[in-house]
Formats: C-alpha cells, structure tokens, sequence
C-alpha cells in the first residue's frame, strides 16, 4: 500500500512539469517597425527566409525599448496566429571600428 501511495505521489508531482514546460520559441532580427498604440512589433528574422514577424509585447519583459533598427532577440509564445513576446532583450549595437 506504501508504494502505491508513493507512487501516486511521484506522478502527480512530474504531471504538471510534464504539461506544463513548453519552452518558448525564440528568434532574433532587426526591428522593422514599432507599433506602439497596439503594442506591437514587427521583426524581420535574421535567419532565412527572412520572415517578417509581428509581435505582441504588452506583457513582455523588454531590457530596453526597441527601436526601428535595433536587433533584438525575443522569446515568445504562439497563440492561435497570435505571436506574444515574453521577453524581449535589444542587442548592443556593434562597435565601429577606429
């Protein structure tokens, strides 16, 4: 009876872990347009085909507020056809050199 009740217990505790960890996606590109009445973003991925993705970062962590040019990595999850960012971090811009 004590396994069983031990075992129960193990996997109601790795259930949710298992259900609930989808990593979210990630991608980096330079930002092509900032919407800032919808809260939105438009980034061209850096990776071909060289999509143009709109986000929705109303509820992201952003490091700094993007800016049209900036290139900025964002992890973000897929709801229906909508892209919501949850965090969105604006790269430092490479150095010229002298």
């Amino acid at each position: 009876m004590n396994i069983v009740i031990r075992t129960l217990a193990f996997a109601f505790l790795l259930l949710p872990a298992a259900l609930g960890c989808a990593h979210p996606k990630v991608v980096q590109g330079t930002v092509v347009q900032v919407d800032t009445g919808t809260h939105g973003i438009v980034v061209r991925d850096e990776l071909p085909p060289n999509a143009e993705l709109r986000f929705d970062i109303a509820d992201a962590e952003l490091n700094a507020k993007p800016e049209a040019g900036d290139v900025v990595r964002i992890a973000y999850d897929q709801d229906g056809s909508t892209l919501r960012a949850t965090r969105v971090m604006r790269l430092p811009k490479p150095k010229t050199p002298k």
